[in-house]
């Protein structure tokens, strides 16, 4: 994996947990679930591109 594709990975998490914060700050329970969802997509695509390097 590229160091820019893993930046712009890690920054895409960041956005999408800021994003689920703000979400449950407002008690916006759709926007919640849609981010929540979102992080837990880029963690997923964050273990197997680690996996991958592994292998």
């Amino acid at each position: 994996m590229s160091e820019s594709f893993a930046q712009e990975l890690r920054a895409q998490l960041a956005e999408a947990r800021a994003h689920w914060a703000r979400a449950q700050a407002a008690g916006d329970e759709a926007e919640e679930e849609f981010h929540r969802d979102r992080v837990a997509q880029l963690r997923w695509l964050a273990a197997e591109y680690r996996v991958a390097e592994e292998e």
